[in-house]
């Protein structure tokens, strides 16, 4: 079954260089695994991944304040 985007384009899965905004601060994340529409370029995450770049953003933030 093939998967597909908001706009009838089918995903493909891929690593791309990732945004995310976290606890006030962006941090950027090379190779993270998404889906992207081959029509529109929209990109989706799993559930996983988004918690994995969270807790990765958290420990970064709490060694930029010494909390860690």
């Amino acid at each position: 079954m093939k998967i597909e985007c908001e706009c009838g384009g089918t995903l493909h899965k891929v690593n791309v260089r990732k945004r995310h905004y976290r606890g006030g601060s962006f941090f950027y994340f090379e190779r993270v695994e998404a889906e992207v529409c081959g029509k529109c370029g929209e990109c989706y995450y799993s559930a996983e991944t988004l918690h994995q770049l969270d807790l990765v953003a958290d420990a970064q933030q709490a060694t930029r304040v010494g909390k860690s």
